[in-house]
């Protein structure tokens, strides 16, 4: 219908991650679906590798996903040359938001690429590192 919104349970227009300030979507998991004011909220079907905040970024960043059902999966870095440098996570992951924290302390500056792999699934962020 025509108040549909399309987005991924991220908080909109909002000033932080609780909400305060905005319009805070909720995903419940399960359903696909979730309800915001008179609107349904259409989740993606597919998995979702959205852009590193901050980025570029000194020592850490934040790396967020999207999965539409439990899935096995992988979320690597790897170097401009293709060589995969990091391993994040490796193993089941539940449906849903995730967000996680890339400390690359002991990385040198540069251009890295993340990269999320799932059942036939791929999708890959460029990153830059700088000190």
């Amino acid at each position: 219908h025509n108040n549909s919104i399309i987005a991924v349970g991220f908080a909109i227009n909002s000033e932080n991650e609780e909400g305060d300030n905005g319009l805070v979507i909720k995903f419940e998991p399960g359903n696909g679906q979730s309800v915001v004011g008179d609107s349904e909220l259409i989740l993606p079907e597919v998995p979702v590798l959205f852009d590193p905040a901050p980025n570029p970024f000194n020592s850490t960043t934040h790396l967020s996903f999207y999965l539409p059902r439990e899935n096995h999966i992988s979320l690597s870095v790897h170097d401009t040359r293709g060589r995969e440098v990091a391993v994040l996570f490796d193993g089941i992951q539940t449906e849903g938001h995730h967000k996680i924290l890339y400390n690359a302390n002991k990385m040198s500056t540069g251009m890295y690429f993340v990269q999320l792999e799932t059942n036939g699934f791929e999708s890959v962020r460029k990153v830059v590192l700088v000190r």
